[in-house]
């Protein structure tokens, strides 16, 4: 036994002498890259156009892999109307404005994030704001169905009504035959104007509502107007009278659709 710590000793000294070169450096796992933060615009959608005077909202999330979403710095932009907003995020990373008024012209809107590390992140869209024209005009602010309903044609009046923007259409070739009749021309963009075109039937004169004063457009809500038509010059408007329904959803009709007037 008393030889045998100089055995051990001997021993370990021979296996030191035996290498070469000690590695003694402590591996660190290496770094995981920084993730970016998100930023998704989900309303309005590219290429929309909106009215200057229907508010839209704005809405979007922000996210992050590694900050809470209430920690993210969130700013809303135009590159027209500048700064809009900076929203604390709400749950689950909303950004949401709700309504909001932009005006009219071309927009790129912005929705960026900026994380703790100093990381960004964007989301774009492009929409159009238009102006809308003022009184006397017949312009729908919601995207939707645009509904006709020829409401009654002046007895003896056999005048003919067409629509001429935003596409040709025969309304009526005599409304005391058609009153009553309601139709769908078809889904619209917000910021459509419609452009009547009436043709007497005593010397077939031709008036257009865009520049002649043939027309009476009154609007009774946001998606209703109602429009006189005269033909000659007592000014009563009710050779022919309409109502236009704008912004109606797939699938959706007017009140009474299909039901002549009392």
């Amino acid at each position: 036994m008393r030889h045998l710590l100089p055995v051990l000793t001997t021993a370990l000294l021979l296996l030191v002498s035996g290498c070469n070169e000690f590695d003694l450096t402590v591996q660190k796992e290496p770094e995981k890259p920084l993730n970016a933060p998100e930023a998704v615009i989900t309303s309005p959608g590219n290429g929309m156009a909106l009215a200057e005077t229907f508010n839209y909202p704005l809405t979007g999330n922000v996210s992050d892999v590694e900050d809470l979403d209430v920690t993210l710095l969130a700013t809303w932009s135009s590159d027209l109307d500048g700064i809009l907003a900076e929203p604390t995020p709400g749950a689950g990373g909303d950004v949401s404005l709700g309504e909001f008024d932009l005006t009219p012209g071309t927009h790129t809107l912005t929705l960026a994030v900026v994380d703790s590390d100093g990381m960004e992140g964007s989301d774009t869209v492009e929409v159009d704001v238009c102006e809308i024209q003022g009184e006397g005009s017949l312009q729908v602010e919601a995207d939707g169905h645009i509904w006709i309903r020829i409401i009654a044609g002046e007895a003896n009046a056999v005048n003919e009504l067409y629509l001429i923007e935003p596409d040709l259409l025969t309304i009526t070739m005599d409304a005391n035959e058609d009153w009553g009749l309601v139709f769908d021309m078809g889904w619209y963009e917000a910021c459509t104007q419609l452009v009547f075109r009436l043709v007497t039937s005593l010397n077939s004169t031709t008036y257009d509502s865009n520049v002649d004063h043939n027309f009476k457009i009154e609007r009774i809500d946001p998606n209703l107007w109602h429009v006189g038509v005269e033909d000659g010059a007592d000014e009563d408007y009710n050779d022919i009278l309409l109502d236009v329904y704008g912004g109606l959803a797939d699938g959706e009709e007017p009140p009474n659709a299909g039901v002549p007037p009392q």
